[in-house]
C-alpha cells in the first residue's frame, strides 16, 4: 500500500490507550508469535509516510477499542472460547469480551479467523454474512522451528531417558488432566522407559492439575521454557501430544512438526484440519484410552515414527509467516478500498 503509514495501539493504562509510533511494525517483533508475521506483513504493505487521519484500523486480538475510530475496520479472531466455553475462562475476561468483542464483531467490515473453524464458528455464532470473513492460516517460521536436538539442555532438565513431551498453558482447557490419565494407562515397561515432560506458561484454576504433574511418578513439570529449549525438546522427543480440547489453530504441533516430532492430537476441531496427514489423530471421545493405546502404537513401532516425522516435515512446511502476511495484506488492501 504505497502512501500508506501505520500506528501501533498496544494496551490500556490507567483507562487511557496508550499509542506508539509503528514505523514498520518494528514493534510487533517483540511478541513471537507474530514475529515473522509482523516482519513480513509490514513489507507487504510497503508503508512508506504518514497521514493525519485513519482509514483503516486492524484490530488484531478479538477486540476493538471503543476510543479507536476509523472509517473503515478489519478484525482478527483466534477462537471463540469465551463465548462458547465460558467455564474455562476468569470473570473478568468474559466480561471484557462481551463488552468489546461482540461490539467488534458486529461493527467490522472484514473478520479474519485463524482457521476455517473459526470461521464458521464466527458466521453461524453470530450470523456473520460469509463475504465478511476470511480465513487465513498461521505459518511456521522454519528458520526457527527446525531439528536441533541438545543432549546439554537434555542433562539440564535432568532428561536421561526418551520422553514423550507436551507444550502448553496449564489451564483447564489444555485437557493435561487426560494426558496424566493416559499416562497412568500405558504398560509398566514403557513408563519405566520413557519420561512425560510438560512445560508450559501458567494459566488459570489450575492448583489440582499442577499438584497432579508434581506427583505423578514419571512426569517431570517444567513450566515456562525459552525458545531454545522448546526447540531442543521437541527435537529430541519420542512424541509429541496435543491434548487440548479446544484451539482457535493450534500452532505447537505445527512446530513440533517442523521440528521433526512424531505428533499425536485428538480430533477436536480444528486440529484435523490444521494438522492434516502430519499428525496421529485419536478419537477425543475416547478419552484417555484412545491416547494411551495411540501412544503405545506410537512408541513401539518405530516405522510408524518414522513416517509422522517425515510426514509432519513436509506438512509443516505448507505453513509460511510470508503466507500469511501476503493474505492479511491482501484483506487489508480490499478493506481499505
Amino acid at each position: 500500500m504505497p502512501g500508506w503509514s501505520f500506528d501501533y495501539w498496544y494496551g490500556w493504562k490507567s483507562r487511557q490507550l496508550i499509542n506508539k509510533p509503528f514505523p514498520e511494525m518494528r514493534a510487533l517483533g517483540k511478541i513471537p508469535l507474530v514475529r515473522g508475521l509482523a516482519r513480513r506483513l509490514a513489507r507487504a504493505m510497503n508503508a512508506v509516510r504518514p497521514r493525519s487521519d485513519t482509514d483503516l484500523l486492524f484490530a488484531t486480538n478479538h477486540v476493538i477499542e471503543p476510543e479507536l475510530h476509523a472509517r473503515r475496520s478489519v478484525l482478527t479472531i483466534h477462537d471463540l472460547s469465551v463465548y462458547e466455553h465460558p467455564e474455562w475462562h476468569p470473570a473478568e475476561r468474559i466480561a471484557w469480551f462481551t463488552r468489546y468483542g461482540i461490539p467488534a464483531i458486529a461493527s467490522a467490515d472484514r473478520i479474519v479467523t485463524v482457521s476455517q473453524t473459526v470461521a464458521r464458528a464466527v458466521m453461524d455464532k453470530f450470523h456473520v454474512p460469509r463475504t465478511r470473513v476470511v480465513a487465513i492460516p498461521l505459518g511456521v517460521d522454519r528458520d526457527r522451528f527446525s531439528p536441533r536436538p541438545s543432549l546439554s539442555l537434555m542433562r539440564q532438565f535432568g532428561i536421561d531417558r526418551p520422553f514423550v513431551l507436551s507444550i502448553g498453558t496449564l489451564e483447564p482447557r489444555k485437557n493435561l488432566g487426560v494426558l496424566l490419565d493416559a499416562w497412568i494407562l500405558l504398560p509398566e515397561a514403557v513408563r519405566k522407559s520413557h519420561s512425560l515432560v510438560l512445560a508450559g506458561g501458567d494459566g488459570w484454576n489450575n492448583v489440582d492439575l499442577r499438584a497432579r504433574c508434581e506427583s505423578t511418578q514419571g512426569v517431570r513439570w517444567l513450566g515456562y521454557i525459552d525458545h531454545e529449549a522448546m526447540v531442543a525438546l521437541m527435537s529430541g522427543c519420542s512424541a509429541f501430544v496435543y491434548p487440548s480440547r479446544y484451539e482457535g489453530f493450534g500452532l505447537p504441533p505445527l512446530e513440533a512438526m517442523a521440528c521433526g516430532a512424531p505428533v499425536i492430537v485428538f480430533d477436536y476441531p480444528p486440529m484435523p484440519e490444521i494438522s492434516g496427514p502430519g499428525a496421529l489423530v485419536v478419537p477425543g471421545s475416547g478419552g484417555a484410552e484412545a491416547l494411551s493405546a495411540g501412544l503405545v502404537s506410537l512408541l513401539n513401532d518405530s516405522e510408524m515414527s518414522g513416517a509422522l516425522r517425515r510426514r509432519g516435515v513436509a506438512h509443516a512446511a505448507l505453513y509460511s509467516w510470508e503466507s500469511t502476511a501476503d493474505a492479511t495484506a491482501k484483506v487489508l488492501k480490499e478493506a481499505g478500498g
